[in-house]
């Protein structure tokens, strides 16, 4: 056996040909020629195995709303300021999207490696713009962030999220940009707080209230796993979730990645911290709800989930079939909860791309040396594209010291030579000196996983941007 899989819906296609040719490409990279399912005993499979019923909740979203109207316009004046450091706009050749979509985060993030990359034949001045260019695409990051959670959740959640965030700029030595940035949140704060106390409340957050209300109504014992887009929308959700008198009693629990910190949900779970959560979702009665991001899409078998909620969450054609298989009890649903129709047609698309490669698995099960004709194909042209890449002259590496520099300030750090790799996946600096150009404080949360303890967190000493933590490896510093 070469491999299992839930669905081989990979790649683009429009059609059964085309999705043949994606399966056989796929066997070709496997090197397999033999593609197995179930074909007996259908009806006793389907009694162990329960497909949940599928079924979507177009919501009519907020109407205008003021809260959004006033970050947008401190994002506006933010990007002038930027733009009078430096002209952003040439930084970056990926597409700006609207202010509060994903296409925004990805084309500010390129903009803010772009700004590292910097040159100036002034090293002050150089540093200066990028040090100031950093701390205006952060503020727009959190800004965006902001605009994301409100969309999805409530506006205190967005409102809570940016006065971490200030808090933590504040407290932290704040240089002139960044204390003309906070001023100018300070200058709307209290109009955005009204808001966020006035303000409507969000139709997704009703309307998902009422399916939540209905399901528990008629089953005390449901089990929920409510999948959304990322962890600050994971934390407001289940914030909501424990200040809803009707809902309080479901205890949510969370289920995130084990990426880097994040400024509403702290760092990332643990694998030990993952199990737990899965363990008391499972086997007790204190959480009937799991908010989980995209970890808990393939792999994470839970056989007492009954009730599938996407908020907001829609993928290809095998995140689909994935999410759909984390209701495995009898009776399950799988609902799509979203106010843009582009999704719900996304999800339907979906569905349809799922029968074209049920369809074409068949074909290709009845017609074997069609599929061995077509995967000699493609591994004879992958052979052919990998003998003319070795043939092209390889770039020379170029070897010797670097310099590694604050990705804020560009102040010196360390040598490239200083660092090393400690059990294959956590880089040290060796040369003791760093401590002269770092400032450090207590770590907040003291670990110890595989004979490292983190002790202190350590931080630029000029611009006191994070550079990760001081720890000790079988107790040597």
């Amino acid at each position: 056996v070469v491999g299992f899989t839930a669905s081989v819906g990979i790649g683009s296609f429009k059609n059964v040909p085309e999705a043949e040719n994606n399966i056989c490409q796929l066997c070709a990279n496997l090197d397999a020629r033999v593609i197995t399912t179930v074909t007996e005993k259908i009806d006793e499979l389907r009694s162990f195995v329960h497909t949940p019923e599928k079924d979507f909740y177009a919501v009519i979203p907020r109407t205008l709303d003021p809260f959004i109207l006033i970050i947008k316009d401190i994002m506006k004046r933010i990007e002038l300021l930027a733009s009078g450091v430096y002209p952003i706009v040439t930084l970056s050749q990926v597409q700006r999207g609207d202010y509060g979509s994903q296409m925004y985060e990805q084309w500010i993030v390129d903009v803010q490696k772009r700004c590292r990359l910097l040159q100036f034949t002034d090293d002050k001045e150089e540093r200066r713009v990028c040090r100031a260019l950093y701390t205006y695409t952060e503020h727009l990051r959190k800004y965006n962030d902001a605009l994301i959670i409100n969309e999805d959740a409530r506006t205190k959640d967005a409102l809570d999220f940016m006065d971490a965030f200030i808090k933590d700029i504040s407290n932290a030595a704040p240089d002139q940009t960044e204390r003309q940035l906070i001023a100018l949140y300070h200058d709307q704060h209290e109009q955005l707080q009204r808001l966020a106390a006035e303000g409507e409340e969000n139709p997704k957050l009703q309307e998902l209230k009422f399916i939540l209300d209905e399901e528990y109504c008629n089953n005390e014992q449901t089990r929920t796993v409510l999948f959304v887009r990322t962890r600050a929308l994971a934390d407001a959700l289940k914030k909501w979730i424990e200040e809803t008198d009707s809902l309080k009693s479901l205890k949510p629990g969370v289920l995130i990645g084990r990426g880097r910190k994040s400024q509403m949900t702290g760092s990332g779970m643990t694998l030990t911290g993952q199990r737990g959560v899965l363990d008391s979702f499972k086997s007790s009665d204190q959480s009937k709800i799991l908010i989980a991001t995209s970890v808990a899409d393939e792999g994470i078998d839970i056989p007492q989930c009954n009730l599938v909620l996407m908020y907001e969450y829609v993928g290809n054609v095998v995140k689909m079939v994935q999410v759909r298989g984390r209701g495995r009890a009898e009776g399950s649903k799988c609902i799509l909860i979203s106010s843009r129709q582009e999704r719900i047609d996304k999800e339907k698309l979906n569905m349809e791309r799922e029968k074209l490669v049920e369809v074409a698995i068949k074909k290709l099960q009845n017609s074997p040396e069609c599929l061995c004709a077509k995967v000699d194909r493609f591994q004879k042209e992958d052979i052919f594209r990998r003998a003319h890449a070795n043939s092209c002259a390889e770039k020379p590496r170029t070897e010797g010291s670097y310099n590694l520099l604050c990705g804020k300030c560009k102040e010196f750090a360390c040598l490239s030579d200083d660092i090393r790799v400690l059990q294959e996946s956590h880089h040290i600096v060796l040369d003791r000196s760093i401590f002269n150009r770092c400032a450090t404080e207590p770590h907040d949360k003291i670990k110890t996983f595989n004979n490292v303890t983190k002790r202190e967190k350590m931080y630029c000493s000029k611009c006191k941007h994070d550079w990760g933590i001081i720890a000790s490896y079988m107790n040597i510093q």
